[in-house]
């Protein structure tokens, strides 16, 4: 995706979404609506290094939902987010700061193809897809990733329980759904290909939809699940008349 204009590359960073069944259920610990997930255990091949992730991103976020699913979604983020609180001293200030820095550092990693630091800053899912473009990059061709300010904003917390695979012990996981405003510039050159979206006089202004995971417990971290899309387009989809769905 680093090959092409920055509005397509974007694009390209959506994930196909992996079909999961699910059922809303109460944590007895708790007493906390969750979701039971089948969790998979990836290898990202190119680094020999084996993860757990979520099998899908848990109810995915609108910008339109209706007052009903509105008010239920703002329910379970509410209890989710006191889970948080409780369990990793989670706050959002500093989490949306951590989001923000997230999201210029997976930049700058895709922009110099680094796969070793894309390993830590997204899940296996999001780098398997991402590695047929890296890797079909012309050789010589150099690509910059510069933002010129970043902000997040929470749009949705939720939790889920995972049955892992192997026998291992169920893990726990929280999802975060954020929308990240950005000023950026970002640049291709070299192997006979010069190009530039914005610049640091008018930096391109982004708005982007990035769902962030991580597991509860010892040496959980934060790193991108899946890019949603553009707000615009998500606003678009989830009209009546679109092919999302605005009512509760």
């Amino acid at each position: 995706f680093f090959c092409e204009p920055l509005p397509v590359m974007l694009r390209r960073l959506s994930l196909p979404i992996s079909q999961a069944r699910h059922e809303a259920v109460v944590d007895p610990r708790q007493g906390l609506p969750v979701i039971m997930l089948a969790a998979r255990s990836l290898s990202s091949r190119p680094l020999g290094q084996a993860r757990h992730e979520l099998s899908t991103v848990v109810d995915r976020w609108t910008p339109q939902q209706g007052f009903i699913r509105a008010w239920g979604g703002w329910a379970n983020s509410t209890l989710a987010l006191a889970q948080l609180q409780s369990s990793i001293g989670f706050t959002v200030p500093s989490f949306k700061a951590r989001a923000a820095i997230l999201f210029e550092e997976v930049g700058v990693a895709l922009a110099r193809a680094d796969e070793k630091s894309l390993a830590d800053l997204v899940t296996p899912s999001c780098l398997r897809s991402m590695l047929p473009a890296l890797k079909a990059r012309p050789r010589g061709q150099r690509h910059s990733w510069t933002s010129h300010g970043v902000t997040a904003s929470i749009k949705q917390i939720r939790l889920a329980h995972a049955k892992q695979t192997g026998g291992e012990e169920q893990r726990r996981y929280a999802q975060v759904t954020c929308v990240v405003d950005a000023a950026m510039v970002y640049e291709i050159s070299g192997a006979g290909e010069t190009a530039s979206t914005g610049s640091s006089e008018a930096p391109h202004q982004l708005c982007d939809v990035w769902v962030y995971e991580r597991a509860l417990g010892d040496g959980g971290s934060w790193r991108l699940k899946e890019r949603l899309g553009t707000l615009s387009e998500l606003q678009q989809t989830s009209q009546p008349n679109g092919t999302g769905s605005a009512q509760g």
